[in-house]
């Protein structure tokens, strides 16, 4: 039976990637484990599916019943088709492609898992993608489509709609700007339909300026920091006359130092194992010896709090359950974090391809990166105690960089209520510790670098009249400074502190095999 349709809402414009993005296809390239979707005319896109799968996401959270309504559903033999329609969204032909690398650290030995080594394309921050949504409305759906729409075109001008894969790794995030179209097309008289033909319609970008709001329960926590010594993520490619260079990313068409949002991650991610392993919590499975090397590292990460935290493999002991995969979705997301100083392209390859020390360091002079480095590296012979052959190399070690606050975002939603006190707990433990210098960041920790030193963490919430304020304690804009290399946890208030150690402590007699003083 055909379906009456009165009017269509048409949402056009472009998304800005604020952050790099991977939305993955076939890979064709036997050089990259995952690559980026192309389109039959080997463009970069992104799939109507995936953008589809993330609207309707947010939407969900909104309102589970007009997203039913309106996307469509499934139930036995009732259900119908989705009232919106996604085109695919093709990518700026200019759009930079970037490698990076990623690996998984085996917790026995802290040294590459077996088999858990992999490198991932991106587009890089900067990259524009097109827009192009249609929502078909039969009498009656008008005005509740209309505000769910405009709020999701707030979500999306404010950036709080990612895309595509390791979304809380750093990737993903998009915005859409402001010079967007956003037109209601009325289908039942004839100058309607002629005018939807020649692509016009009623404009309602600026009718909705009553509506309230909808964000997401979270804590924002903003930290100001900068290195001690020298700090970088190492590039996967080497120098003409350096052999290991500092990871950089593209920025609006020049280049940035970078600290992938996936190494801070686990940086943060390792001290919280750490935390609770020293306190005999054993892990949610056990691997045994008939696994793979990629099911046993999967069950070696698997954590009370950890998993809540920072994430599993989406779908584990084989369930296709909705249960598992929600399990998944890490409630941590962590920004990449940029340089302040941005570098033109062709003076950074000037860099990479000097042939001498000095066409090199008159390349970095010409950067502003005049405390940056080549120091040598030696690999020992183990029998002879003299140099290894072959092993002598050389880093790029930039000193004297300044970088941008590193952002760490904690969803509430994703937490069980009876979790979010122990949850907030160990996460500030975690943050404790990388201000008194535990954690080092980057490349070369265990070889003089990567120390960093924090000047405050201020910490702001956001979507709490929505949930039970009891649970987050009502966090709005605190700021802990440090003084001496600790973190001055009184700045939270007596009433808070008590409350997190009150539940703290509950969570461990409930979880610790141990026994505790």
């Amino acid at each position: 039976m055909a379906r009456i349709i009165e009017s269509r809402l048409r949402l056009s414009g472009k998304l800005l990637a604020e952050t790099p993005i991977h939305v993955g296809g076939i890979c064709n390239d036997s050089l990259v484990d995952l690559a980026l979707a192309v389109d039959g005319q080997g463009r970069y896109y992104i799939p109507g599916t995936s953008l589809a799968g993330v609207l309707r996401a947010w939407m969900q959270e909104y309102d589970a019943k007009l997203t039913q309504d309106l996307w469509g559903f499934q139930d036995d033999d009732r259900g119908h088709a989705s009232f919106i329609l996604v085109e695919d969204s093709l990518v700026n032909q200019d759009a930079i492609a970037e490698i990076r690398d990623g690996v998984g650290i085996n917790r026995s030995f802290g040294a590459a898992a077996d088999k858990i080594k992999y490198d991932r394309a991106i587009l890089a921050k900067g990259s524009l993608i097109n827009l192009d949504l249609t929502v078909e409305l039969q009498t009656g759906f008008f005005e509740r489509a209309l505000n769910a729409l405009h709020l999701l075109i707030m979500a999306l001008r404010d950036g709080e709609i990612k895309l595509g894969a390791a979304k809380t790794r750093g990737l993903g995030k998009v915005k859409l700007i402001d010079d967007y179209k956003f037109e209601q097309q009325y289908l039942l008289t004839p100058q309607g339909i002629i005018d939807s033909l020649r692509g016009k319609g009623k404009n309602l970008k600026n009718n909705n300026l009553n509506l309230k709001r909808y964000r997401p329960p979270q804590l924002n926590f903003v930290i100001k920091w900068k290195p001690v010594h020298a700090l970088m993520v190492k590039t996967e490619g080497d120098g003409m006359v350096v052999n290991i260079l500092p990871l950089t990313s593209a920025v609006n068409h020049e280049v940035a130092l970078v600290l992938p949002g996936s190494s801070l991650k686990g940086a943060l991610r390792s001290q919280a194992e750490r935390i609770i392993r020293t306190l005999e919590i054993e892990s949610i499975n056990q691997s045994t010896d008939t696994e793979d090397a990629k099911q046993q590292f999967d069950k070696q990460i698997e954590l009370p709090l950890i998993t809540t935290i920072f994430g599993k493999s989406a779908i584990s002991n084989n369930s296709q359950s909705k249960e598992s995969i929600i399990a998944g979705l890490a409630a941590l997301a962590v920004d990449d974090c940029y340089s302040q100083q941005k570098i033109p392209v062709t003076k950074w390859q000037q860099v990479e391809d000097a042939q001498n020390h000095e066409t090199l360091y008159a390349a970095l002079d010409a950067v502003n990166l005049k405390q940056t480095q080549q120091a040598y590296h030696v690999a020992i012979d183990r029998w002879t105690g003299g140099a290894a052959e072959n092993f002598l190399y050389s880093n790029l070690e930039p000193f004297g960089v300044k970088w941008d606050e590193i952002h760490l975002k904690l969803s509430l939603k994703r937490i069980p209520k009876n979790e979010q006190l122990p949850t907030l707990a160990l996460l500030l433990l975690v943050l404790r510790d990388l201000a008194a210098g535990r954690i080092p960041l980057g490349y070369g920790v265990n070889r003089g670098m990567g120390a960093i030193a924090i000047d405050s963490i201020t910490i702001k919430a956001q979507g709490l009249e929505d949930i039970d304020k009891t649970a987050p304690l009502g966090f709005n804009n605190i700021t802990l400074r440090v003084q001496d290399g600790n973190l001055n946890l009184q700045g939270l208030g007596k009433n808070r502190l008590q409350a997190l150690n009150k539940e703290w402590n509950i969570w461990l007699e409930c979880n610790t095999t141990g026994v505790r003083n």
